[in-house]
């Protein structure tokens, strides 16, 4: 699921993340097509870990926004 995003993130559908939203919109998908509830909690929990990495990594990145969007997204659904 993680590596479907980001197929999808780096332009597999045609659009690449440039906007600070569309990141958020690609995981909104992913986790909504999950019905087990354990995986998709499971899910969630790994990849906020994973963007709260990549912020602290990333402070000057020009996509943090987008990565903070993502994450907040991502918390709301615990």
């Amino acid at each position: 699921m993680a590596a479907r995003h980001e197929y999808l993130c780096q332009g597999g559908d045609g659009h690449l993340c440039n906007d600070s939203g569309h990141c958020r919109e690609i995981e909104e998908e992913i986790v909504n097509s999950i019905k087990d509830e354990e995986l998709k909690k499971q899910y969630v929990t790994a990849r906020i870990e994973m963007f709260k990495a990549v912020i602290e990594l990333n402070v000057g990145s020009p996509k943090l926004m987008m990565f903070q969007k993502t994450l907040e997204y991502l918390k709301g659904v615990l």
